[in-house]
């Protein structure tokens, strides 16, 4: 009974997602680490239609450890030559501000 209440819900949630497409956008970024000096190395950005919408690397300010080139294989040579954070920060708030909803995979990192 709890699982059937737990399946209708997530199919509702689920087509609603669906009639509602044009209004979310998925993001995920990969990043320096897992703390709260961490920073971005790249930013993906598509929507629900898997349409790419924005994707780059980023140049952090401190230099990717090994450990989490490790876990995502983006290296310092990599970032070298891509733009800073605010530099892309200037190209993707368009975007983030035009959805009503952003999707974020492994929010917790």
């Amino acid at each position: 009974m709890y699982l059937d209440q737990c399946s209708d819900t997530a199919l509702t949630l689920f087509n609603s997602w669906i009639e509602r497409k044009s209004e979310y956008i998925i993001l995920d970024v990969k990043t320096t680490g897992l703390d709260g000096d961490s920073e971005i190395v790249e930013i993906a950005i598509i929507d629900l239609n898997e349409n790419p919408l924005f994707e780059t690397l980023i140049k952090p300010v401190s230099l990717i450890p090994e450990e989490a080139t490790a876990i995502h294989g983006i290296t310092n040579e990599m970032v070298e030559n891509a733009p800073s954070w605010p530099e892309a920060w200037n190209l993707i708030q368009d975007i983030l501000c035009a959805c009503k909803i952003i999707l974020i995979y492994s929010a917790d990192f």
